[in-house]
């Protein structure tokens, strides 16, 4: 028999199924993919060092002298150049206006305030007066040395600019201007002794607060110019290299200043590009692009065709491509002094696309991610190299996962992924300690965030979408589940086939490669149909009278029918993952009937009897798990009839595999013949050590 195609699988009645597999939004996927990544990658173009191989740090430089074809400027650091800038943003004054009137203004509203308690009898008029003659003085004070509408003690600097109507910019100490609370103290430390007057009763508070205005009124259109000004009068280049001067020379060690002026030589170039030079450049930029993800998508296409054919999953490794594409842009064109490379969340990836998918696939996308985040930046070998190894480190922690509890595992495993390159290049390029350190604090929070990410984003994809993980498989590998409780409690002969099938199942998926966990669990639930009417079912017929010898077998192909359907109402009722619903519904296909059919023509030997009356609706097995299924659930039935020998249960195994081969059940899964025999020898072996007759041992007799 030989390999079906997957896109056959699915059922094509459904729209939400055609969108699964159709090749024209697959094809649409592509395009943006590719078209998204290159413009990324031609982004790169405008800055010609991010495209050009560049020697590595304290390695000696083999190839030929690099000779200046031009005289260009030598750009400084850029961790120099973000050092001062920091600096300059950080000592850059606040400047504020002066506004001459509002001492005045101040001093009329206090004259005014004052008259107005003139007249209250309440009040006693000595102490009135001295208070205020006091305050006025504390009001005179404050606007002498400057009231500002700005915390004093958000103002870093220890002085700020007072620019006056002239356009003036006098300099003056942050400790000698008041802002609104230091003018509060002032004024309650300055009239506490006037102790006939209760200062609450004269609102002086309210008196500042509401009704005075500061005569230093911050601008904060002036205060950024300023700040602009003086960043862009940091100088962005350190030196001068003329034509024809050596960059780097043969059998050299390469050192900080020869890169930072190789990058200032290509920075440069540019300049002197002609139109014809770019275009080929862009050509070439966008051909590196497609070679790198030709790696993943000729594995994916010829290769991993499940991941292919099922459009979500291809969506995801889309979406995956997508982030890392910016995400590497994002840390090669941010000015930032710590190592923005560790922003690149690649082992998350891995980890999802591990566990979503499998081990191989996983593999080939952490390679193809890792080339793609050295390509865009700059073919940065060793971001590529340590991405690449710390993704690798995440699979391999993950593996074989059988709890979110690993989470733990993976943390550790991904620093070690990301420490070994680290330290290894570290020491070859004779990196500074406290680069190697920060590059390491960075590390070590990429990895307790990757597998946070990761977890996240599949809890996620697990409540979203239709795919299942082995990770959420096992929350139903467990017999104490309310429906198998149910299960075994009224329909007692179903719950132990489901566990023969099961058992038989996952045997049979372990000698193909297929999916073990989900033969195992799958087959717990895909009875519950019958909890309907279990009397109607032969393991449940314990002690009891055949039902269906008094209704007809039309009526019988009926009620053996609808446990499928009623199974799938269960399954959704009780939240069932979609791979488990999709075995209910599959785990007899499009078969026949055939008791019931040979009874309905044995009592109606004058009628034409209609074939599909005794058809289950199917679909048909979709997968190599739902077929292995499908298959052990027949065999399972078969091993509890009783006087076989071994001989015949052989050949009614063959029997079941030929005739589903006969109806076409597996014609939209990828079994294969010489999987099916395996399956077929498993199966015989397992049933003969179920079914083999045992010694007759003798009793003793009694004297």
């Amino acid at each position: 028999m030989s390999k079906i195609k997957l896109f056959k699988n699915f059922n094509k009645n459904t729209q939400v199924e055609n969108v699964k597999s159709n090749v024209l939004y697959k094809l649409l996927i592509s395009i943006f993919t590719i078209s998204l990544c290159s413009y990324f990658f031609t982004l790169r173009i405008a800055n010609v060092e991010n495209t050009q191989h560049k020697p590595a740090l304290g390695l000696t430089w083999y190839d030929d002298d690099i000779i200046a074809e031009y005289s260009f400027p030598i750009l400084r650091d850029k961790g120099d150049y973000l050092t001062e800038k920091n600096k300059v943003e950080k000592d850059s004054r606040i400047i504020f206006t002066l506004n001459p009137f509002e001492q005045q203004n101040a001093l009329t509203k206090t004259d005014r305030y004052f008259q107005g308690l003139m007249n209250d009898s309440t009040i006693n008029q000595n102490e009135l007066s001295k208070v205020y003659s006091d305050f006025r003085s504390i009001v005179n004070t404050i606007y002498q040395s400057g009231f500002i509408n700005y915390e004093l003690d958000e103002i870093e600097q220890d002085e700020i600019f007072i620019e006056n109507e002239s356009g003036l910019r006098n300099i003056i100490k942050k400790r000698s201007v008041f802002d609104i609370t230091k003018a509060r103290d002032l004024v309650n430390k300055s009239l506490i002794s006037s102790k006939s007057i209760a200062l609450e009763q004269l609102n002086l508070e309210i008196l500042l607060l509401n009704k005075f205005k500061a005569n230093y009124e911050y601008s904060e259109p002036l205060t950024n110019k300023n700040r602009s000004l003086r960043i862009k009068s940091i100088p962005r280049t350190n030196g001068y290299i003329k034509k024809g001067d050596v960059i780097i020379s043969k059998n050299t060690i390469v050192t900080e200043e020869n890169l930072r002026i190789l990058d200032s030589f290509y920075a440069n170039k540019n300049l002197f590009r002609s139109d014809d030079d770019k275009i080929l450049v862009y050509i070439g930029t966008i051909g590196h692009l497609l070679i790198i993800l030709a790696f993943l998508y000729i594995y994916i296409f010829k290769i991993k065709e499940e991941e292919y054919f099922d459009n979500l999953k291809f969506s995801l490794i889309s979406f995956f491509i997508i982030f890392v594409t910016i995400s590497s842009w994002i840390t090669l064109n941010y000015e930032f002094e710590y190592p923005l490379e560790f922003l690149i969340f690649l082992p998350a990836i891995s980890i999802l696309s591990t566990i979503i998918f499998d081990v191989r696939t996983a593999f080939y996308l952490t390679i193809t991610l890792a080339l793609l985040a050295a390509g865009l930046r700059g073919n940065d070998y060793s971001t590529g190299v340590m991405m690449m190894f710390s993704g690798f480190m995440a699979i391999f922690s993950v593996r074989d996962i059988q709890s979110r509890g690993q989470l733990f595992k993976s943390i550790l495993f991904v620093f070690i992924g990301f420490l070994l390159p680290i330290i290894f290049f570290g020491l070859e390029s004779n990196i500074d300690y406290s680069e190697l350190l920060t590059k390491l604090a960075f590390a070590s929070i990429n990895s307790a965030l990757s597998p946070l990410l990761a977890f996240g984003m599949l809890f996620l994809i697990e409540q979203f979408t239709y795919i299942n993980t082995n990770l959420g498989l096992q929350e139903y590998d467990n017999l104490n589940h309310p429906l198998l409780q149910q299960l075994n409690e009224k329909t007692p002969g179903t719950y132990q086939h489901s566990l023969g099938v099961s058992a038989l199942a996952e045997r049979c998926a372990g000698s193909i490669g297929a999916n073990t966990l989900f033969c195992k669990v799958a087959p717990y639930y895909h009875d519950i149909g019958k909890m309907e009417q279990p009397e109607y079912f032969a393991e449940n017929q314990i002690n009891i009278e055949n039902k269906h010898n008094m209704i007809s077998p039309f009526q019988s192909a009926e009620i053996i029918k609808n446990h499928v359907i009623v199974g799938e109402k269960l399954a959704k009722k009780y939240k069932l993952p979609k791979n488990i619903i999709d075995v209910i519904n599959t785990h007899h296909g499009t078969t026949l009937i055939k008791h019931f059919y040979a009874k309905a023509i044995e009592l109606n030997p004058e009628k034409i009897i209609d074939k599909n009356d005794f058809t289950y609706s199917g679909p048909k097995p979709n997968s190599k798990e739902t077929a292995i299924i499908m298959i052990c659930d027949q065999a399972e039935a078969i091993s509890r009839i009783e006087n076989k020998t071994q001989e015949e249960f052989e050949k009614m195994i063959n029997n079941i595999i030929n005739s589903m081969i006969e109806q076409n059940q597996f014609d939209y899964c990828d079994l294969t013949t010489s999987e099916l025999n395996t399956i077929s020898e498993v199966l015989k072996k397992t049933l003969s050590g179920i079914t083999h007759k045992r010694v007759d041992y003798k009793e003793i007799k009694e004297k």
